[in-house]
C-alpha cells in the first residue's frame, strides 16, 4: 500500500513541473519578441550625458525605463539649450531629426551628429567646437549657427550647398585663408559674420542672393563689393576706420541699416534709401566718437519708423522735422540744446533725449503717445510740459536741476520705471 502511495505522488509532482515548466514556456513565447516584427525598434539607447537623456525623457515622456529606438522615431525636432551638456553620444539614433538647437552648453565634440542626414537647422553656438567635419554629409540643411565657437577650419561647410542662413559670428579661430568657401553657397539669403581680422571681403562678389548681412570689419577699405548685393533689404556694418560709403547708392532695397563706425562718416549717400524703415548711426561698440555733425540727408528718408543716433556728436537735429512716421528715436549721448523740430512728431512713442545740454523741453508738450522718455543727465529745471504726457510708463528724469515735481503727480505712480 505504500508503495503505491509514493508512486501516486512521485506521479503528481512530474505533473506539477511539468505544466509550470509548459507555462513559463508559454509565457517566454508570449514575452519573448522573436518575430522580426516583435524586434523592431527594440534596441536599448544609451545616452551618456545626463542633461541629455533628461531632455530626451522630458521629450517623449518617460521619465523612467529603458529608452527604445522607437521611442525616438517621432522626434523631428529638438531644443536643449543651456542644459551643460558635454556629450553627444546617443543622439546619432534621432534620425528623424530636422530642427536641433544645442546652443550655449559645453560641447566640444559634434561627430554623434554626422549622420542626422534629415536636419534642416543646427543651432550649436555657444560651445567649444573646434571641427566641423561632422557637418559633411548634413546636406539638407538650410539654416546654420555655430557663432562662438572655436570652429578653425570651415571648408566643410562647402558642401552644404543649401544653407541659406549662416550665422559665423564671434568665431575669432577661423581660418581667414579658406574664407573664400564662403562664396560657393550661392544660396545664401542671410549671413552674419563679425571678425577683426578680416580684409578681404571679395568672397561676397559670388552671394548676390544676399538680403541679410551682418559684418563688422577692422582692416577693409574698400567696401565696393557691397554695391553688388541689391537684394540686401537689412544690413548691418561696423568698422573702424573712415570709409568711402558710396557703395549705399546701389542698395535701394535696404529698409533696416545699422551703422557702427568710429571715425568720419559721409553719410550723403544714403540720400536715396528712400525705403529705409530702421537706420541706426552711432559709435557705441567702438572705442572712440564718430563725426556725425552733419544730419540733413535724414530729411529725405521720410518712411523712418525708427531711427538711433548715438553717441555722434551731433547738435542740429532740424532736418528731422519732416519724419512724421517715427515711433521710436534715441538721440542719446550727443551735444543737443535745441529740440523744437521734434514738436511735430506726434507718432511718437519712444524717446531717449538722454546725455545731452537740454534745459527747455515745451516741445515735448504735445507729444502724448510716448510711453517711454529718457530727459536724464541734462540741463532741465521745469518739467510742466510733461504735464498731459499720461501714456507714460517710463520716465528718466535723474541727474538735472528739477525741484518741482507736480506736474507729474497726476500719473506718477502709473510709472513702471522712474529714477526719481
Amino acid at each position: 500500500m505504500k508503495r503505491y502511495l509514493a508512486i501516486i505522488i512521485a506521479c503528481i509532482c512530474i505533473a506539477w513541473v511539468g505544466m509550470h515548466y509548459n507555462q513559463g514556456k508559454s509565457r517566454e513565447l508570449i514575452q519573448s519578441p522573436n518575430s522580426t516584427t516583435e524586434n523592431y525598434g527594440n534596441d536599448s539607447i544609451v545616452f551618456s550625458d545626463s542633461s541629455l537623456e533628461k531632455a530626451i525623457r522630458e521629450k517623449i515622456s518617460k521619465p523612467s525605463g529603458q529608452i527604445y529606438k522607437v521611442d525616438l522615431e517621432n522626434i523631428t525636432e529638438l531644443e536643449v539649450v543651456s542644459a551643460n551638456i558635454k556629450e553627444l553620444s546617443g543622439i546619432e539614433n534621432l534620425t528623424n531629426l530636422e530642427e536641433l538647437n544645442l546652443s550655449f552648453n559645453d560641447i566640444n565634440d559634434i561627430s554623434n551628429i554626422s549622420n542626422l542626414t534629415n536636419l534642416v537647422k543646427l543651432n550649436l553656438s555657444d560651445n567649444y567646437i573646434s571641427d566641423i567635419s561632422a557637418l559633411n554629409d548634413l546636406k539638407d540643411l538650410t539654416q546654420l549657427n555655430i557663432q562662438n565657437t572655436w570652429v578653425k577650419d570651415i571648408t566643410p561647410l562647402r558642401n552644404l550647398s543649401k544653407l541659406e542662413v549662416l550665422n559665423i559670428s564671434h568665431c575669432e579661430n577661423i581660418d581667414l585663408e579658406n574664407i573664400h568657401v564662403l562664396g560657393e553657397l550661392n544660396n545664401l539669403t542671410e549671413l552674419y559674420f563679425y571678425n577683426y581680422e578680416l580684409s578681404d571681403i571679395n568672397f561676397l562678389n559670388n552671394l548676390t542672393n544676399l538680403t541679410n548681412l551682418s559684418l563688422y570689419l577692422n582692416k577693409v577699405n574698400d567696401l565696393d563689393v557691397l554695391s553688388k548685393l541689391t537684394k540686401l533689404s537689412w544690413l548691418r556694418l561696423g568698422f573702424y576706420e573712415s570709409i568711402d560709403l558710396s557703395f549705399f547708392k546701389t542698395l535701394t532695397n535696404l529698409t533696416e541699416l545699422y551703422l557702427d563706425y568710429d571715425g568720419n562718416a559721409d553719410i550723403s549717400h544714403l540720400s536715396n534709401l528712400s525705403n529705409l524703415q530702421k537706420l541706426q548711426l552711432s559709435s557705441h561698440f567702438f572705442r572712440g566718437k564718430s563725426n556725425l555733425k552733419d544730419i540733413s540727408v535724414l530729411n529725405n528718408l521720410e518712411n523712418l519708423t525708427e531711427l538711433i543716433l548715438f553717441n555722434a556728436e551731433i547738435s542740429d537735429i532740424s532736418s528731422l522735422r519732416n519724419l512724421m512716421n517715427l515711433t521710436k528715436l534715441n538721440l542719446a549721448y550727443n551735444e543737443i540744446s535745441d529740440i523744437s523740430a521734434l514738436s511735430n512728431l506726434e507718432c511718437l512713442t519712444e524717446l531717449d533725449l538722454s546725455n545731452n545740454q537740454i534745459s527747455d523741453i515745451g516741445a515735448l508738450s504735445g507729444l502724448v503717445n510716448l510711453t517711454e522718455l529718457k530727459l536724464n543727465n541734462n540741463k532741465i529745471t521745469d518739467i510742466s510740459p510733461l504735464k498731459k504726457l499720461s501714456k507714460l510708463k517710463t520716465l528718466l528724469l535723474n541727474e538735472n536741476h528739477i525741484h518741482d515735481y507736480s506736474p507729474v503727480e497726476g500719473y506718477y505712480l502709473k510709472l513702471n520705471f522712474k529714477d526719481f
